[in-house]
């Protein structure tokens, strides 16, 4: 169902999704990378590219650095971290699509859409997406930033954008439903459904 590109894009989300959760994790335990790298005989530049989720890394090594933030150390927080960072995989899948599948029925390159440009129709797309991420896959504004290279501010300012020119413009409200209803196909859902 998912092109290996929006896999890749998604395994890369998920990466720096740990990290953050990584990094969190590590400063409520007051512990500084340099002392965590010694602990777990790694790299401090290694330490460093986790958090940031730049590195590709073994789920034993991920474990063991969780593991030496923590007195006494506590194997379900190890888990829990990982897992729920891996959840979102599944979700982050289904937006990409959503961008992609916005961007293919305006005609507009994907990569435009989620560029800078503040072109209408870029424009009109982006938020379009915004609020189909938010409607099907109940993605939070923070992720769905993330999917399109903005900050939740940026979301929530285009969420209102879009609720504005539904209101105002006769031919956004008329697309809106063929625009659902061409995601939510793309996704597998069944339309009445939702």
């Amino acid at each position: 169902m998912y092109k290996k590109d929006y896999m890749n894009e998604a395994v890369e989300l998920v990466r720096k999704e740990i990290g953050r959760r990584f990094k969190r994790q590590r400063m409520r335990s007051g512990i500084v990378g340099s002392q965590l790298s010694q602990r777990c005989g790694l790299s401090k530049s290694y330490v460093c590219r986790v958090e940031r989720g730049i590195t590709n890394y073994k789920i034993n090594s991920l474990i063991a650095l969780i593991g030496e933030m923590q007195e006494p150390p506590k194997s379900h927080n190890n888990i829990n971290i990982i897992y729920r960072s891996i959840k979102k995989y599944n979700k982050y899948l289904k937006a990409l699509l959503i961008a992609k599948t916005v961007s293919d029925y305006f005609g507009l390159s994907n990569v435009l859409v989620k560029g800078k440009t503040r072109k209408s129709e870029f424009c009109q797309a982006r938020y379009y997406g915004f609020k189909l991420m938010e409607d099907l896959i109940k993605l939070s504004h923070a992720d769905i930033g993330r999917i399109y290279h903005r900050d939740r501010t940026t979301v929530l300012l285009g969420l209102q954008e879009f609720s504005d020119w539904i209101d105002t413009k006769y031919k956004l409200a008329e697309d809106y439903p063929i625009v659902f209803s061409k995601v939510s196909k793309a996704l597998g859902y069944d339309s009445k459904e939702n």
